[in-house]
C-alpha cells in the first residue's frame, strides 16, 4: 500500500525456510524496502521483543532441557525423561492460565531461578508480558500496522492469542487451509482458523482452484476429505486438464510391499539398468521419470527401514527426509558441534556433547561437569576452574587450541579446509557421504563461521529436503506438507497406521486430513499400497485403511508390476479383499 512504513509490516511463517523464501521474493519485488519488513517465525518475533527488554535472556533448547531434567529427576530413565519433555511442551503449547503439573512446575521454576526460559515458552512468555504490562503492550502493537500470517490452520493457543493482541491495532491477512491441519500433537487447533474467519470484520476469499494435481487426484482427495465434519467446505476444481492415475496395491507382507514399490519405480523410470530394460522390468521407455520426481510417504518413521533396504538392494538412490539431519547424525554430528563451539556457543550442553566426542572423556567426567557448570557461559573459562584428572584436563586444553586453529585457518583459507583438518580429531572418515556433504555445504559459506553455524541451527529442527538431489525422497506424511512430486507412493494404507491408533486416542478427522495432505502431494500419479500384515503392529493382520475405501472405485486402477506401459483406469471397483 502506498505510504506504508515497511518497518511496521510483519510477516510470520512457521519455518525458517519459508521465511527465507518470503524474504527472497520481497527483495525481488520491493528492493531495499524489503529489508525493513520483519519476516520470521513466531519464535523469532517474540524472542526479538523479549530481548529488547532483556538482551541477556537465555533460551534453553533440547540438549540443555535434557541436561536439566537429568539433574532435577535423576531417578528417571531416558524414556521417562522424554515423556516429561513432551509433557512440558504440551503444557507450554496451550494458552493455559492454570497450574502446571508438579514436575513441569519444578522444571520451569528451576529455569526461572537460573534466569533462563524454555524454547517452547518463548511465545507464551511474550503473551504473559503483553497481558501484564499495558505500556509494553502499546509499544509492541504500535510496531505492527500490517500483520501477515501463513499456515493459519496450524496455530496453537498462544500463537492465536498473539494474533488477537496484535489485531487490536493491525490489519491482518491470514492464509491457510483447515483441510491440511495436521499438527494437533503440537497443540495446533483448526478451530482458531474458523474463529478468525467468522469475525464480523473478516473478509473471506476462497481459493478453490488446485494448480498442482491432475483431475482424478483432485476428485479423489475431495471425496476423502468430504467425510470430515470440521472442514473448509471449499469444492476444489483442477486447473489442469492433464491425465492422472491412482493405483492401489495390497501386498501380503511389508517386504512384498517394498518390493512392489521398487518394481513400480523401475517401470516409471523406464528401467534403471540394462537388465531391467532387457527383461521388460523397465516398463514404458517413452514415459521415463527421474528419481527426483518420486516420493515415498508413510505414516511412521519405522516404516522407512523396509523401504530404504529395498531401494538400496536395487541401487536406487534416495534421500531420507525428516529424520535426524545428516549433519547431526553419528558421522558428521561431532563436526557440527565443533562448528557451533567455534562460532561462540554459550550453551554449555552443546559443549558437553562436543567434549563427550573426544577420546578419553567418559560419562563420569561429563556428569561431574554437568554438576559443576551453569547452563550457559564461557565453557573454556568455566571448565578451567573445575578439578579434572590430568589426561582429561589436557584434552580440554587441546580442544581449546584446536578451536583457535580452526578459526585461524577458516579466516585465511575458508571453513571447508579448516573443517577437513578438524575432522581428524574425531577419527571421522572424510570420505563418508555425510562428511562430503557437510564439507561441500561449508564451502558455500566461505570464511563466515557464524553464518554457517546460523544456517545449521535454523535447519536442524526442520525437514531437510534437497530438491536438487537426483534421488527418491522418503519421508513421513507430516514432513511432506508443502512439497509436490509428479509421482507419490503412499505406503502402509492400512488400519492401525493410517489412521494411526498405536499409542494414543486417535483423532480420525486429523488422520484423514493427513491422508488428504499425502494424496495432494501428487501431481500426476498416486500409488497407494498396503500390507495384509504388519508384525510390529498388534494385531498383525491389518484391514485396508478406511480412507482408501473412501476413494471412488472408478478412479482406481490395479497396477500390474512387470507388464510395463501406461494403463488407463478400468472404470470399475476393485475387489480388494
Amino acid at each position: 500500500m502506498p505510504g506504508t512504513d515497511p518497518a511496521r509490516v510483519c510477516a510470520i511463517t512457521f519455518t525458517n525456510r519459508a521465511a527465507a523464501e518470503v524474504r527472497e521474493r520481497l527483495a525481488a519485488a520491493a528492493g531495499e524496502a524489503a529489508g525493513q519488513v520483519f519476516v520470521g517465525t513466531f519464535h523469532r518475533f517474540c524472542l526479538d521483543w523479549l530481548r529488547r527488554e532483556d538482551p541477556d535472556r537465555v533460551v534453553v533448547g533440547d540438549e540443555s532441557r535434557q541436561r536439566l531434567l537429568r539433574r532435577l529427576f535423576p531417578e528417571l530413565g531416558v524414556r521417562e525423561r522424554n515423556g516429561l519433555a513432551e509433557e512440558i511442551a504440551d503444557f507450554l503449547h496451550r494458552d493455559n492460565g492454570g497450574d502446571a503439573p508438579e514436575p513441569v512446575r519444578l522444571y520451569l521454576d528451576e529455569l526461572a531461578r537460573r534466569g533462563a526460559m524454555d524454547l517452547d515458552d518463548v511465545v507464551p512468555a511474550l503473551i504473559r508480558r503483553l497481558r501484564g504490562d499495558e505500556t509494553f503492550r502499546r509499544r509492541v502493537c504500535a510496531g505492527v500496522a500490517h500483520l501477515f500470517v501463513d499456515e493459519f490452520q496450524d496455530l496453537n493457543a498462544p500463537q492465536y492469542a498473539l494474533v488477537e493482541i496484535l489485531g487490536e491495532e493491525a490489519t491482518i491477512f491470514a492464509i491457510g487451509d483447515p483441510d491440511q491441519a495436521i499438527y494437533g500433537f503440537r497443540g495446533s487447533d483448526p478451530s482458531f482458523f474458523f474463529r478468525f474467519a467468522d469475525l464480523p470484520a473478516t473478509r473471506r476469499l476462497d481459493l478453490s482452484r488446485n494448480y498442482r494435481s491432475a483431475a482424478p487426484l483432485v476428485e479423489a482427495a475431495s471425496a476423502v476429505i468430504a467425510h470430515n465434519r470440521l472442514r473448509s467446505g471449499i469444492s476444489l476444481t483442477p486447473a489442469t486438464a492433464r491425465e492422472g492415475a491412482i493405483e492401489l496395491y495390497r501386498a501380503p507382507t511389508p517386504a512384498a510391499e517394498a518390493e512392489f514399490i521398487v518394481r513400480r519405480i523401475e517401470e516409471l523410470m523406464g528401467g534403471i539398468s540394462s537388465f531391467s530394460i532387457a527383461s521388460g522390468r523397465g516398463g514404458d521407455q517413452d514415459s521415463r521419470r527421474s528419481f527426483g520426481d518420486i516420493a515415498i510417504l508413510y505414516r511412521l518413521a519405522r516404516q522407512a527401514d523396509e523401504l530404504a533396504n529395498a531401494l538400496d538392494r536395487r541401487g536406487i538412490p534416495f534421500q531420507l527426509v525428516g529424520a535426524v539431519p545428516y549433519f547431526l547424525g553419528p558421522v558428521a554430528g561431532a563436526a557440527t558441534r565443533f562448528v557451533r563451539a567455534a562460532a561462540g556457543s554459550t550453551e554449555l550442553a552443546e559443549w558437553l556433547a562436543l567434549a563427550q566426542d573426544l577420546p578419553g572423556v567418559g560419562e563420569g567426567t561429563i556428569r561431574r561437569l554437568e554438576e559443576a557448570l551453569p547452563l550457559t557461559g564461557d565453557f573454556p573459562a568455566l571448565v578451567a576452574g573445575v578439578e579434572l584428572p590430568p589426561p582429561v584436563a589436557h584434552r580440554m586444553a587441546e580442544l581449546t587450541a584446536l578451536l583457535e586453529r580452526f578459526r585461524s585457518v577458516a579466516g585465511r583459507e575458508g571453513i571447508a579446509p579448516a573443517l577437513g583438518e578438524a575432522l581428524t580429531l574425531f577419527g571421522t572418515d572424510q570420505g563418508h557421504a555425510d562428511c562430503r556433504r557437510l564439507l561441500a555445504l561449508a564451502g558455500s559459506f566461505g570464511r563466515d563461521i557464524v553464518a554457517f553455524d546460523r544456517h545449521l541451527r535454523e535447519y536442524a529442527a526442520e525437514t531437510v529436503y534437497d530438491e536438487r538431489a537426483e534421488a527418491v525422497a522418503l519421508m513421513t506424511l507430516h514432513a511432506s506438507k508443502g512439497l509436490e512430486f509428479p509421482v507419490v507412493f503412499l505406503a502402509g494404507c492400512e488400519e492401525g497406521l493410517i489412521p494411526c491408533t498405536l499409542w494414543r486416542d486417535v483423532d480420525v478427522e486429523e488422520e484423514r486430513r493427513l491422508f488428504y495432505v499425502g494424496m495432494t502431494r501428487a501431481k500426476e500419479t498416486l500409488v497407494l499400497s498396503a500390507s495384509s500384515e504388519r508384525p510390529w503392529v498388534s494385531p498383525a493382520e491389518r484391514p485396508l485403511s478406511r480412507f482408501a475405501g473412501e476413494i471412488p472405485g472408478r478412479l482406481i486402477r490395479q497396477p500390474e508390476p512387470g507388464r510395463g506401459g501406461r494403463r488407463k483406469p478400468k472404470g470399475e471397483q476393485l475387489d480388494l479383499f
